[in-house]
């Protein structure tokens, strides 16, 4: 067997879904991997690191994360980012904003939380013989971002959307679908780049028939499980910190509270824990919802034989389980800051 290269960090991204660390490691360390994510949640991640894994690639990969530019999260940017889209996206902004000429095309924006099953909603979507998957795709951004480079406005997002001219934000939508033409295969098309909950106002503005899905789970359950995820560092950077963890849900979940009240109606909301328990009639409403037919593979998901690109890719290959439900209270007494969650 081909041995791991220790400077390659990348390679154990996914270890979490890895079945077998035999598969990826000179000899088996199955008990002491299992250790060392216990040791992760208790703060003794170099010293562990250094017993699982004598060869050096382990504790080489601990020392990148720990030392990385990538882990430094500015969460109070974070927050000034979110109260500023709170403070310009008002009821009677959002109502007033509407295009009667925006671009009709059938997106389904599903946002919400690293680790909050989006895939497995993507999946039950695309399943659908009218619906095409996008995955995680940066089209989004990237066009709110070209637009602002070409127009060069002096306001930071979101105050330079309102110096634009009428119909000027059309060019966002255009740019958008050029970017995701190549995944427009259906009637419909997801997009599950969940951090595009902070760009719901603008989704509102130029998709008027979009529907925008707001993929949901336990608070504590979704952090922990972000918290034992080793992600590309730069994408997630606040997942390696469980102060961070709670400021960033915090700050997901305020956001997602005030798009609810200013456009009522306008997101459906998919609990995790619903969909895990009652599988047909929380299928049956997100169709309903996105003016899909009911189809029988929608509940056969995981017979789905499209590419997933993401950490779920190995859970979205077998019928629904429970075993991810109340999973973080088995390590309670080592979430501190995440437990508070569950009463706000």
């Amino acid at each position: 067997m081909k041995q791991p290269d220790p400077q390659d960090w990348t390679r154990y991204w996914q270890r979490p879904t890895i079945t077998s660390f035999g598969d990826m490691f000179p000899n088996n360390y199955d008990d002491t991997m299992l250790e060392f994510w216990q040791g992760q949640l208790t703060g003794e991640l170099e010293h562990v690191v250094d017993v699982a894994c004598g060869n050096g690639a382990l504790s080489w990969i601990a020392d990148d994360i720990l030392n990385s530019d990538s882990l430094r999260y500015d969460a109070a940017a974070a927050a000034r980012e979110t109260r500023a889209s709170i403070d310009y996206f008002s009821k009677d902004l959002l109502a007033g904003s509407e295009v009667a000429d925006g671009n009709p095309a059938n997106i389904i924006f599903i946002v919400g939380f690293p680790r909050c099953g989006s895939t497995l909603i993507e999946q039950i979507l695309s399943s659908h013989p009218e619906v095409s998957a996008a995955g995680e795709t940066l089209a989004l951004r990237h066009a709110i971002r070209g637009f602002q480079q070409r127009r060069n406005p002096s306001a930071p997002y979101p105050e330079w959307l309102g110096m634009q001219p009428a119909g000027a934000l059309a060019e966002i939508a255009d740019d958008y679908l050029r970017r995701v033409s190549e995944f427009r295969r259906g009637a419909f098309m997801t997009d599950k780049l969940l951090d595009n909950f902070r760009f719901i106002g603008v989704i509102h503005m130029i998709f008027p028939n979009a529907r925008i899905i707001d993929a949901r789970r336990n608070p504590i359950d979704v952090c922990y499980s972000c918290y034992k995820r080793l992600f590309n560092l730069s994408a997630v950077p606040f997942t390696y910190d469980l102060d961070n963890l709670a400021r960033a849900y915090r700050d997901y979940r305020d956001l997602m509270r005030h798009w609810n009240e200013v456009l009522p109606g306008r997101i459906h909301t998919v609990d995790y824990e619903q969909l895990v328990n009652h599988q047909e009639s929380t299928t049956r409403n997100l169709l309903e919802y996105c003016g899909l037919s009911w189809d029988d593979a929608c509940l056969q998901f995981y017979r789905n034989a499209r590419t997933v690109m993401t950490n779920s890719n190995v859970q979205v290959r077998q019928p629904l389980y429970g075993d991810s439900i109340d999973r973080w209270k088995v390590y309670e007494d080592y979430l501190g800051p995440l437990l508070a969650l569950s009463n706000d």
